[in-house]
């Protein structure tokens, strides 16, 4: 009599089971997971321009001088005396649009009001940042009114 072994492992239905499942899982998870990126790309890009905006702003306190933000094609730069002291690229898919050509900070820290909005064709949410006179600068996320249903 032959003595029945016990096969181990698995069959190829099972496999196919499994890969099948794999991929569904996927399927749902990839555009999140997309999106996920572009949202932080965008925050990413607007916490930078932030930045960029405060360090211009405590360069006139600083030197005692004004500086100029101004944006040409993508890039940041901040001037002072006609000199560039800043510089900042924003990446090619977030679009920086500023409510005026430039924005002056003085050398008593104030500025002159503008709002920079800060969008992405691939981001859920957009960003405003906005300075006002006394200088301060402040960021908000805006939902999108597509996914939230009211306005941002």
């Amino acid at each position: 009599m032959h003595a029945r072994t016990q096969m181990t492992g698995f069959t190829l239905i099972e496999l196919m089971i499994v890969v099948v499942l794999l991929a569904v899982f996927a399927s749902i998870a990839i555009p999140s997971f997309t999106q996920f990126i572009a949202n932080n790309r965008l925050q990413g890009a607007a916490n930078e321009l932030r930045s960029l905006l405060i360090a211009a702003r405590t360069d006139a306190v600083t030197k005692r001088s004004p500086v100029t933000v101004t944006e040409n094609s993508g890039t940041w730069n901040a001037s002072q005396g006609g000199a560039d002291v800043r510089s900042l690229s924003v990446p090619s898919s977030v679009t920086a649009t500023p409510s005026a050509n430039s924005l002056t900070f003085n050398a008593d820290g104030t500025a002159s009001a503008v709002q920079i909005a800060v969008s992405s064709s691939n981001a859920s949410s957009t960003y405003t940042i906005t300075t006002s006179l006394p200088g301060v600068i402040k960021m908000q996320r805006n939902s999108s009114s597509s996914q939230s249903g009211g306005t941002p």
